[in-house]
């Protein structure tokens, strides 16, 4: 807490023992030999052996409350040395691509982003290629972000002489905006919108509990095998790709578990879990403050791409496209 004029309401005095080095690189920072703190009469070395064992299926309480290490919260979902790597990682030069996957997460107004991610896959791997992420008031805004988005990945593809196909997925949930994005790119050579529902499918994607939870089942395994990075250009309609990155890494650090009662009013309440990167550390709602659009449209994209090159979509003339 700081006053007006930037200076700190409370002295603040931080100990730890471990030093920074090790607190990032160790998996176990409480092996850290370079710092030696004078442990008081009532801490012995048995004793904090005996704490150890106490806290051994909650290795981050141990380390924040007996060590005074800050660590991720519990209920985090992706491992902050993953996402670091993630951003680390030399960018990937492109080759050979003959899809590129358009990811969009319309927005549901209020404080809410329309997001873009558009990513290439390669051996398994995912590279992002192309992000937007801004607000939206009219279905002028929407078309235009779009449209500026497309454009700016054909301009790179056709810089490296690359002619690919752009396929979109875009979150249909909220109600025609699939159908309203497929029409503005129709015109547009080598585009096709995944459908999925309905007898002649439906323009869009569903996004369901249950899929909510393979999204970030197949983002966790993909950032844990290093399986995505950045190309060494990102296409954006907006300004500054580094402010998107940046933005884009926040939100992966605080998409978080949430454990919510369902019926609690009732003894057969059940527990329902859902991911959220609008909720703080201490389980408040904070959706004026937190966003998580880019989070959740990067999830898309791998959840979708791995969904196709799986063939498994119903309304997706494989034959032409491959």
């Amino acid at each position: 807490m700081k006053a007006d004029n930037g200076t700190p309401v409370f002295e603040v005095l931080q100990a730890s023992a471990a030093c920074d080095k090790c607190i990032k690189e160790l998996d176990d920072p409480s092996k850290c030999p370079h710092i030696n703190l004078e442990r008081p009469l009532w801490k012995s070395k048995e004793k904090q052996q005996i704490v150890k064992a106490l806290y051994n299926n909650n290795k981050a309480m141990m380390l924040r409350e007996s060590m005074g290490v800050v660590t991720e919260t519990a209920n985090g979902v992706f491992l902050r040395k993953t996402v670091d790597d993630m951003f680390e990682k030399p960018r990937r030069t492109l080759k050979d691509v003959s899809h590129v996957y358009v990811a969009i997460d319309p927005t549901g107004a209020g404080p809410s982003k329309f997001a873009i991610v558009s990513v290439v896959r390669r051996d398994g791997a995912a590279i992002i290629v192309g992000m937007d992420n801004a607000k939206i008031r009219t279905h002028e805004d929407m078309r235009n972000i779009v449209v500026a988005h497309l454009n700016k990945l054909k301009i790179m593809f056709e810089l490296l002489k690359m002619d690919p196909w752009y396929l979109f997925m875009i979150e249909s949930n909220l109600g025609m905006e699939a159908a309203h994005i497929a029409h503005v790119v129709k015109d547009y050579k080598k585009t096709f919108v995944l459908r999925e529902t309905g007898k002649e499918g439906r323009h869009g994607v569903l996004t369901t509990h249950m899929r909510k939870m393979e999204f970030v089942a197949i983002t966790e395994q993909m950032l844990n095998t290093s399986a995505i990075s950045f190309s060494v250009d990102v296409c954006t309609s907006q300004s500054c790709v580094k402010e998107l990155m940046k933005e884009l890494k926040e939100q992966l650090y605080h998409y978080r578990k949430v454990n919510s009662e369902v019926n609690s009013s009732n003894a057969f309440g059940a527990q329902k879990i859902t991911y959220s990167g609008k909720v703080s550390e201490d389980g408040k709602l904070m959706p004026y403050n937190m966003q998580d659009d880019l989070c959740i449209t990067l999830q898309l994209a791998l959840f979708w791409s791995t969904y196709v090159l799986q063939r498994k979509c119903c309304f997706l003339d494989y034959n032409l496209l491959f």
